[in-house]
């Protein structure tokens, strides 16, 4: 696997038809799905608007949520596009300020995951 990794890292630093990304976090869903959630950049900022959310199958996500636990509140509504039946693009994501939050996914089938995301300077 870290080799597909540096070859990709390779691959996205010389060519631009690739979708490349920084962090990468990594859940499972309640009815075992894998599932990465892709950010561009070196990390989670205040700044990253946008992620890709990827599963080893097909899934369809309905909902992603974003919610801070450590104070209570949550923050905008995201807004999703399809990419492919494997991958969805989590847009208009407004970490409203720094520390931990959790993407609470709904999928469909009565499938869910929570995804806990930090967001630093």
């Amino acid at each position: 696997m870290k080799l597909v990794q540096n070859i990709l890292g390779i691959l996205c630093a010389v060519t631009t038809s690739l979708t490349c990304y920084g962090v990468e976090i990594t859940g499972t869903s309640v009815q075992g799905k894998s599932l990465v959630v892709s950010f561009d950049g070196d990390k989670v900022t205040q700044d990253s608007s946008a992620a890709t959310l990827c599963s080893n199958q097909t899934i369809t996500v309905e909902k992603v949520r974003l919610w801070m636990p450590d104070h209570g509140h949550g923050s905008t509504p995201t807004s999703l596009a399809r990419l492919s039946d494997e991958c969805t693009k989590i847009q208009s994501i407004n970490f409203s300020m720094n520390g931990r939050w959790q993407l609470n996914i709904l999928l469909s089938e009565q499938d869910s995951a929570v995804i806990e995301v930090n967001v630093v300077d």
